[in-house]
């Protein structure tokens, strides 16, 4: 459990919980639905995928996924193979 009060060593905390946002979600999804049932067909469709983090996060993880974001944010092609 996570408390959100504003002292520093919880502040730290939550930045540093926000910088592994995808980590933690891509691990979630996997650990969830396994990495068998999300590489099935094309692997997962990550919309509005912003700078790619999850995908980039989900490939690391042997997961395929393809970023669709209509406003990308990041000006490089994806070094990662998505």
């Amino acid at each position: 459990i996570i408390d959100n009060t504003t002292t520093t060593s919880n502040i730290n905390v939550s930045i540093n919980i926000k910088s592994q946002r995808h980590e933690i979600f891509a691990r979630w999804l996997v650990d969830i639905y396994g990495e068998t049932f999300l590489s099935q067909g094309s692997g997962v469709l990550d919309v509005a995928g912003g700078n790619g983090m999850i995908s980039q996060t989900l490939h690391d993880m042997g997961v395929p996924s393809t970023l669709l974001d209509p406003k990308p944010r990041c000006s490089n092609p994806a070094p990662f193979g998505v």
